[in-house]
């Protein structure tokens, strides 16, 4: 299956970044397309200013064209390597509407990783944008991000907190990236230096699509009670900007200034969190069946409860590691041996998208996967000594029908 992933994609190497060859060709069009487009949009405005008062109309919010097309960008970015003493060259990436709309892509892609070698430690996807924290070859922290299909991660101008370390990250439909950092104490297991959390410090950053701190919450006070423990990577941020956390049988809600909103039960053991496309916020979990089912956080009489949504997810070895807005379904969720599934709110049906016959990388070769907002997963796998980042489409384009 990975070899005709590969030669579907059919990928040329030009000064330091790998781009599609049918992305080149079309450049040029591009371009004079977009200068039609502007004397269009200049004609049409003369036209409204000339036409007597309703000037006020409604436009849906649409990702810009060139998200789909992917904008050819060929450059050297040899000196954004994870691993290298100099700051990387930053590259400013502009601010998307808070509420996107995204485009559907079906475009594969495989991009070899050309920056220093690095250790992942968490790793989270938002709109056209990726993000890693983890440790350099000499051990030391970084936190990464870049756009989609790039090739070297930058390294975010960002004060790591003192005696703290990255737990989750999750990032939002505008792709900034929402950090849990929790404070450890090191401890030698058997000769090995171990880091195990203490939880006397919480704090959430967050941070902008280039790489700068935007916000910082401290929620140390949250976790001052055992009873509040986060598990698996169940982490989510809505579109207010409070933030989800699982805990056992609870799901723990904060404000984006870190103070306790609420704590929301749930019928089964939390394993998933994720914000839907309608901004709901949705979460996995399991019964005492053995059953695991996808929840909807709601208010009802007694307060604000997780409900079941009345679907049975596949059962499969291992967990449903990513749950997030789908350019074309409210969810899309992954599941290393199962595949992609995508959940219409709708019609409160569930159908899987991708089969794992399908999959370029699964098992315990994807090390890390997020989805993105056109709808393409991306799975991070190492081959031959090398990171390597797929990209495959898990959305559907419209007149395409289902499975």
């Amino acid at each position: 299956m990975k070899a005709d992933f590969i030669k579907k994609v059919g990928f040329i190497k030009k000064t330091g970044s790998i781009v599609k060859k049918e992305a080149i060709m079309k450049a040029g069009f591009l371009m004079k397309r977009r200068w039609g487009t502007v004397l269009q949009m200049i004609l049409l405005l003369l036209v409204m200013t000339a036409c007597s008062g309703k000037q006020n109309q409604e436009t849906e919010s649409t990702w810009p064209e060139s998200m789909e097309n992917y904008e050819v960008e060929i450059s050297d970015t040899s000196g954004a390597q994870a691993g290298e003493g100099e700051e990387a060259a930053r590259q400013e990436t502009p601010e998307p509407d808070p509420d996107p709309g995204f485009t559907v892509s079906d475009a594969e892609a495989v991009i070899p990783y050309e920056g220093g070698d690095f250790r992942k430690s968490v790793f989270c996807t938002g709109a056209d944008m990726l993000y890693l924290y983890g440790t350099k070859p000499d051990e030391t922290p970084f936190l990464g991000y870049m756009r989609q299909e790039d090739t070297q991660f930058q390294e975010a101008s960002l004060e790591m907190p003192e005696d703290m370390r990255a737990a989750y990250m999750t990032a939002d439909r505008s792709g900034n990236c929402h950090i849990m950092w929790i404070s450890v104490e090191a401890a030698d297991v058997n000769g090995v230096t171990q880091y195990r959390r203490t939880f006397e410090k919480v704090r959430i950053t967050e941070v902008d699509r280039n790489g700068e701190l935007k916000a910082d919450a401290d929620l140390s006070e949250v976790f001052r009670t055992e009873e509040i423990r986060p598990a698996y990577t169940c982490f989510a941020v809505d579109r207010e900007g409070s933030y989800y956390l699982a805990s056992r049988q609870e799901i723990i809600k904060c404000s984006g200034e870190g103070e306790l909103q609420g704590r929301i039960p749930c019928d089964g053991i939390l394993q998933a969190l994720g914000c839907g496309r309608s901004g709901d916020i949705y979460c996995i979990y399991a019964t005492d069946d053995g059953r695991e089912l996808l929840g909807r956080v709601e208010q009802g009489e007694e307060g604000f409860r997780a409900v079941s949504c009345g679907v049975v997810l596949p059962s499969a070895d291992a967990l449903y590691l990513d749950m997030a807005a789908g350019a074309d379904a409210e969810l899309l969720l992954y599941n290393k041996a199962g595949g992609v599934y995508a959940y219409d709110g709708s019609a409160g049906a569930l159908e899987q998208r991708i089969v794992p016959e399908e999959m370029p990388v699964s098992g315990m070769k994807a090390e890390a996967c997020g989805f993105l907002g056109d709808g393409r997963l991306c799975l991070l796998t190492r081959e031959n000594n090398t990171s390597v980042f797929y990209y495959v489409p898990a959305g559907r384009k419209s007149g395409e029908g289902g499975k």
